[in-house]
């Protein structure tokens, strides 16, 4: 059995190009074909647009953000859960006045943005 407990200190401000303004973020788990990370981000910061190869679940534990899809823009709040499909454009970030934490889970794969 492999553990991980969430909801602790994140630690240092992630420098990923994929995020936009200040984004925190512990791998949880990484087991190649599974891959857990725990995201913090501060109001008003978020992923830029971007695609995956392999679905992507986010489970809101804390604070409130937003989710969005060229088709779709949700408001979302620990215990809200969202599946992103392969290939779909999408964001997701923090609301402007408010920070979100949220844990993802992820296949193997790419992220294209």
């Amino acid at each position: 059995m492999d553990y991980a407990a969430a909801g602790q200190d994140l630690g240092e401000r992630s420098s990923h190009l994929l995020f936009e303004g200040n984004v925190f973020l512990r791998a949880l788990m990484d087991r190649g074909n599974l891959r857990v990370n725990e995201v913090e981000f501060t109001a008003g910061s978020r992923t830029k647009w971007h695609t995956h190869t392999f679905e992507q679940l986010l489970i809101i534990t804390q604070g409130a953000g937003i989710v969005a899809t060229n088709e779709d823009e949700r408001e979302v709040v620990p215990g809200d859960v969202v599946m992103i499909a392969p290939g779909e454009r999408h964001w997701h970030g923090g609301k402007p006045d408010s920070a979100m934490r949220h844990i993802s889970v992820n296949g193997p794969g790419e992220t294209a943005w």
